[in-house]
């Protein structure tokens, strides 16, 4: 498989685009990350029932299961499904909401590889913290997880 090229409206720019999810229903393009949801409840009741036998306060137990449910929410919502790269910008697309960078100073790519995840960090001009997306997947529209890595470093390190 290769790399889609698109052409965008804005001068002669080209953008490369990474498509791991090409779902256009909001939900069912979150992929693999959709287990978050289920693991999230289960994860929480065991840790409620573990900290309730333990003898812990009630205002406990509800701020770590707060902190664990936000951990898992921050998790599902940074997850990945198409990656463009243009020359002066990067758009993510995730599970409810697509996120446009602008003025994208540095570019870091981590992965797992026996899970198949691979972890996006991004530091832009005006942000303190970086920005982090993830992506877990097998498959994508440029070949197998390697593949698909290989090719974003490269796009990555051509393009900034």
């Amino acid at each position: 498989m290769q790399i889609v090229d698109v052409e965008i409206n804005k001068g002669n720019s080209r953008l490369k685009e990474i498509i791991i999810n090409n779902s256009p229903a909001r939900i069912i393009r979150a992929g693999f990350a959709n287990l978050l949801i289920p693991l999230t409840l289960i994860f929480n009741i065991l840790i409620a029932k573990l900290l309730s036998d333990s003898g812990v306060p009630l205002y406990i137990i509800v701020v770590v299961l707060l902190i664990v449910t936000f951990s898992f929410v921050k998790v599902y919502l940074s997850n990945v499904s198409k990656v463009v790269i243009n020359s002066d910008s990067m758009i993510f697309t995730t599970p409810l909401f697509v996120k446009l960078l602008e003025k994208v100073r540095n570019v870091k790519i981590y992965t797992i590889p026996s899970s198949r995840a691979a972890f996006i960090i991004i530091k832009v001009d005006g942000q303190y913290f970086p920005v982090l997306f993830m992506f877990v997947t097998t498959q994508t529209n440029v070949g197998n997880f390697n593949d698909t890595v290989d090719e974003l470093n490269r796009l990555v390190k051509k393009t900034y």
